[in-house]
């Protein structure tokens, strides 16, 4: 057998690539790395093209950076000519499914979980054994065991890449306030139908805070990815929304209604927009809400739930029309009009031309955080009463008013006040 290893030359990628290529090697099983057959003058990509052709099974080491490169996506590509029920693909996942937005070639395929954080080499070179071997792995608890005693010579196997402790991602203050509009998402998560939920609020309310809790906090129960869409400059056309979205997924336009449908085969999609501040006067943008969204759901043939999460934040300040919020204005609607009103109205206006397959769900405004949230926020964190009532001090004193400006001081002072006696 001879197995073609993908990977990322990264500090991450690697060394668990070695250490595979190496153990691979010790057990009678021919690796193909190019760090160990690549020679200077070689023509790369005839040398890539017959490796890959001459390989019985290609073992991808998936990251964020390999996501990434053009080369593994050429590699990637070379493989998907082959037959899959020939030539095996095994996808080694080194951060959680659902923070990967998989290739369509490879969203179909079981993978092998070796998350950075994981140190059992053993458990995990047995688990990709036995998928280049089509051997049953039988249970769990033996992984350890039988991959530690595949080893022929274990002089010769270099120790496996030691676990990164997973970095703290997670802002306390995500966990503080938003109980009204959190228990909605929580809900609707669970519900066997397409949403656009709509996140309103006025400016100060901390709407990407709200967003990011969404990202990283919300149940992966059912099984769901989360995916950031992000336009620089705001698309004004089905094409460009569609080009937005099939940049956030990593393929081609041509490709994305391919891809979302591969997605929702198996699990949930979650896309998280943009906050909108402004260019209230945008008919695109009710449109790909109304019409274009949903003729592409169309074109997948979702067996599972999209869930789009739209902010919007509007100003105080009507005559400020550079800052209001609105995704479109009325017609016959006039200056003079609050931002408020404006929003509102517009809301209710995309709620009125939804598509049967793609609801909107209007939240409760995101509101200013009261001394009650505060004390059920240092509960939460279990502070001792010294410790909560000096952050509450620092809170006090930064004159924080805003939930942005509260979240922020929670975020500066939450470490010293648990460090506290």
């Amino acid at each position: 057998m001879k197995v073609f290893i993908s990977y990322a030359h990264t500090p991450g990628d690697t060394p668990i690539a070695q250490y595979l290529a190496a153990r691979l090697n010790d057990i009678g099983i021919e690796t193909w790395l190019d760090e160990a057959k690549l020679r200077g003058g070689d023509l790369l990509q005839a040398t890539i093209e017959k490796a890959i052709v001459d390989s019985n099974a290609g073992l991808f080491i998936i990251s964020p950076s390999w996501l990434e490169r053009q080369w593994t996506a050429f590699e990637l590509n070379q493989f998907d000519k082959l037959d899959p029920r020939v030539v095996r693909r095994i996808p080694v996942l080194r951060s959680a499914h659902e923070r990967l937005s998989l290739p369509p070639p490879l969203v179909k395929m079981t993978c092998v979980t070796w998350l950075e954080e994981d140190g059992d080499g053993d458990a995990r070179f047995w688990q990709v054994y036995c998928a280049l071997t089509d051997t049953e792995p039988g249970p769990s608890a033996d992984w350890t065991t039988r991959g530690r005693t595949l080893s022929k010579s274990s002089a010769r196997i270099p120790a496996p890449p030691p676990p990164r402790r997973p970095a703290s991602t997670i802002r306390p203050s995500l966990r503080c306030d938003r109980a009204a509009q959190w228990s909605v998402v929580d809900d609707l998560a669970t519900q066997g139908s397409n949403e656009i939920i709509v996140v309103p609020g006025l400016v100060g309310q901390a709407h990407e805070h709200f967003v990011e809790r969404i990202q990283r906090l919300l149940r992966m129960d059912p099984p769901r990815s989360v995916i950031a869409i992000n336009w620089p400059t705001r698309p004004r056309s089905a094409e460009e929304f569609r080009e937005a979205l099939a940049t956030a997924l990593n393929v081609s336009p041509d490709s994305l209604a391919e891809e979302m449908g591969a997605r929702l085969t198996h699990s949930n999609l979650v896309l998280l927009h943009p906050c909108v501040r402004s260019l209230f006067m945008d008919p695109g943008l009710v449109a790909y809400y109304t019409e274009w969204l949903p003729r592409l759901l169309d074109e997948c043939r979702a067996q599972k739930q999209l869930k789009c999460v739209q902010p919007v934040e509007w100003t105080e300040d009507a005559g400020i029309a550079g800052q209001l919020l609105t995704w479109l204005r009325f017609r016959g609607s006039t200056d003079d009009e609050d931002a408020h009103s404006h929003a509102e109205q517009l809301i209710g206006q995309i709620k009125t031309k939804a598509a049967s397959s793609l609801r909107v769900i209007r939240l409760h405004d995101l509101e200013n955080v009261t001394a009650d949230d505060l004390g059920e926020f240092c509960d939460l964190m279990n502070l001792t009463t010294h410790q909560k009532t000096w952050l509450l001090e620092r809170i006090d004193a930064r004159s924080a008013r805003t939930a942005l400006e509260i979240f922020k001081a929670i975020d500066d002072y939450l470490p010293d006040a648990r460090s506290l006696t």
